[in-house]
């Protein structure tokens, strides 16, 4: 069960250190703690997850879009930041998707 939830942690890690680097280190810890909701056995858990992991992917839009505005400001090179964000985004949306699976919701139906 744990490698099917690797997804969702590392995109927690992902967000916790963007928040860490914006100088949020509260809100990083604290997100850093949410894996831990994965040892409870709630049927809502799952649920949760999509969640959290769908407004995570709206987070690296949102953050990307300041950063490519940043960038054509300055007359830099964004095509690539553009890419890695892209990139971003789908991990954490496939992230989110990765929860419905069969398996985690009966691993949380059947505790």
């Amino acid at each position: 069960m744990f490698i099917r939830l690797l997804p969702a942690i590392f995109s927690t890690i992902l967000i916790a250190a963007h928040f860490s680097r914006a100088g949020f280190d509260a809100l990083a810890i604290a997100v850093l703690a949410l894996p831990l909701s994965f040892l409870l056995h709630y049927k809502s858990i799952p649920k949760i997850w999509q969640i959290f992991l769908s407004l995570t992917a709206l987070t690296w839009i949102y953050v990307a879009a300041g950063f490519v505005h940043l960038r054509l400001e300055a007359g830099g090179p964004w095509i690539r930041l553009v890419i890695i964000f892209a990139a971003i985004v789908l991990f954490n949306a496939y992230s989110a998707w990765s929860m419905s699976s069969k398996k985690i919701r009966s691993h949380y139906d059947s505790k």
